[in-house]
């Protein structure tokens, strides 16, 4: 895709995007935003400060994780079409588990991709793209931050961090952002 926009001469270009979350890397994606000097010289930076996807608390969040300076939206709920809940882990195992973790709770939870009904369970790099009214984060690899900034920013009104990524990154709970260990203690949320 780089190529072919490096090919039209004649054309204005705009990139719009989020080097924080270029995580697809180990698929051979590369990030022309985050590396503009090498594929666009000369390109200019303008960037976009205010988001109306999420939250103010959620974007302070996205804030702590990547240095970066996002206001969210204000309390005014999000108009957009998203699913409802979904709990993202770091990998394909984690999700597994997830899934098993729930069901045994009587939560009706399926993996993002196949069919079902109630809390959908997936991989951060499977939820690209996608928005939720509520996210819970389990566990994510350590120094991971694109991974922990892309799964932030799926949640558009709840966002629900496992404790270890509160501690990582000193955060604070406040009214949309809130903290836990095990998801029996997200039982209210879930069900």
């Amino acid at each position: 895709m780089v190529k072919i926009l490096q090919e039209c001469t004649d054309a204005s270009i705009v990139l719009a995007g989020d080097s924080n979350q270029a995580i697809n890397g180990f698929m051979g994606s590369v990030d022309p935003i985050g590396n503009r000097d090498s594929y666009f010289p000369g390109a200019k930076m303008l960037p976009l400060s205010q988001t109306w996807r999420y939250h103010n608390q959620i974007a302070d969040v996205f804030n702590a994780i990547t240095a970066e300076r996002c206001i969210g939206r204000p309390e005014r709920p999000s108009t957009a079409t998203v699913g409802e809940t979904i709990v993202l882990c770091a990998t394909n195992k984690e999700v597994d588990a997830a899934v098993k973790q729930l069901q045994n709770l009587k939560i009706n939870a399926y993996k993002r991709g196949t069919t079902g009904e109630g809390v959908q369970v997936s991989t951060v790099h499977k939820a690209k793209g996608g928005g939720w009214h509520t996210v819970v984060v389990m566990r994510l690899r350590r120094n991971s931050v694109k991974v922990a900034a892309t799964a932030v920013s799926r949640a558009r009104e709840r966002l629900y961090l496992h404790y270890s990524l509160m501690k990582e990154y000193n955060l604070r709970t406040s009214s949309h952002v809130r903290r836990f260990g095990d998801l029996r203690e997200l039982l209210p949320v879930l069900r």
